[in-house]
């Protein structure tokens, strides 16, 4: 997880899964009904959201052409799936 593309500053290395909505504009994102990829994104930031690496950016949404970013995006770290999987019974 990082707040840019590049990566070069990590914000988590423990996440275990990450969850990415491409937002409003959904530039990039796959069309469930037709299995096809929308428009894709001009800015880097939201190209790395979907070029199906590790790598996920999180960063503040902006309108600013060449750097537009409208993705939410959450992680879930590795203490929190442990925790509930012991809640859970799952886990010793």
């Amino acid at each position: 997880m990082c707040p840019a593309s590049g990566c070069a500053t990590n914000l988590t290395t423990t996440a275990v899964a990450v969850v990415i909505s491409h937002g409003k504009n959904g530039f990039s994102a796959y069309n469930a009904n037709t299995n096809t990829q929308n428009t894709l994104a001009t800015s880097t930031d939201e190209l790395e959201n979907s070029d199906a690496d590790r790598d996920a950016v999180l960063r503040t949404q902006s309108t600013v052409a060449g750097s537009v970013f409208d993705d939410i995006v959450v992680w879930v770290p590795k203490f929190n799936l442990n925790n509930r999987m012991v809640a859970a019974g799952r886990l010793p």
